[in-house]
C-alpha cells in the first residue's frame, strides 16, 4: 500500500511543469488566481475551517507552497484515502482529484474497479482497488481521466496541457508501481 507516498505525490501535482506553480491567474481559466494548483476560493473555505483570518487575492499572491500542504493532506490525500491504495495508484487518484475534486475522482476509480461510482470508499471499493493489477488500474485510470478532460468546460483552452498531465501522471504511476514491485 502507498501509506507514507504523500510528499512524492504531493512532489508530482506540485510540478511547476504541469501547472503547480507560485501564485498567478491565467487568462481564461474560470478557477481564478492560483497557487500550487489551489484556487482562491478553495484557499478561503480552509481558512474559514481552520479560523485563519480571511484571506484577499493580496494575501493569496504571497502563499508559499508549505502552505497549502495541509489542504492537500486533508482535502484530497485523506479525502480519498490514498494511503490505502496502491503505489501509483494513489498518484493517480490523487492528482486527479486535485484538477476534477475528491468525489470525481473516487468515482472514476470505482467505475475502472467495476463497482458502482457512487464517490464512497467503503469495503466494496477498497477489496475491488487492492484486487487489481496497478498496472492495468494505472491504464484505465488514465484512459478515464483524459476521456473526462475531453468533455470538461475550459476543454477548448487547455485539453492539451491536461492530457500532457495525464500522461505524465501515468508514466510517474508505472514508476511507483514497479517499485512497489521490486
Amino acid at each position: 500500500m502507498a501509506a507514507g507516498n504523500f510528499n512524492a505525490c504531493l512532489d508530482f501535482t506540485l510540478r511547476p511543469d504541469l501547472g503547480g506553480q507560485g501564485p498567478h491567474c491565467t487568462p481564461g481559466d474560470s478557477g481564478g488566481w492560483t497557487a500550487y494548483d489551489v484556487i482562491f476560493p478553495t484557499w478561503l473555505a480552509w481558512c474559514q475551517a481552520h479560523n485563519m483570518p480571511r484571506p484577499t487575492i493580496a494575501s493569496f499572491q504571497r502563499i508559499k507552497r508549505t502552505d497549502v500542504v495541509p489542504v492537500y493532506h486533508s482535502w484530497w490525500w485523506n479525502a480519498q484515502v490514498c494511503d490505502d491504495w496502491p503505489l501509483g495508484v494513489d498518484l493517480c487518484v490523487f492528482d486527479f482529484g486535485v484538477g476534477a475534486g475528491p468525489g470525481t475522482s473516487v468515482k472514476v476509480l470505482q467505475s475502472a474497479v467495476g463497482v458502482t461510482p457512487d464517490g464512497v470508499i467503503g469495503p466494496v471499493t477498497h477489496k475491488a482497488v487492492t484486487a487489481f493489477d496497478s498496472d492495468t488500474l494505472i491504464a484505465r485510470l488514465t484512459h478515464q481521466d483524459a476521456d473526462f478532460y475531453a468533455h470538461c468546460s475550459g476543454a477548448n483552452l487547455f485539453l492539451r496541457g491536461w492530457d500532457r498531465r495525464d500522461q505524465a501522471r501515468c508514466v510517474a504511476a508505472s514508476v511507483m508501481a514497479k517499485e512497489m514491485r521490486a
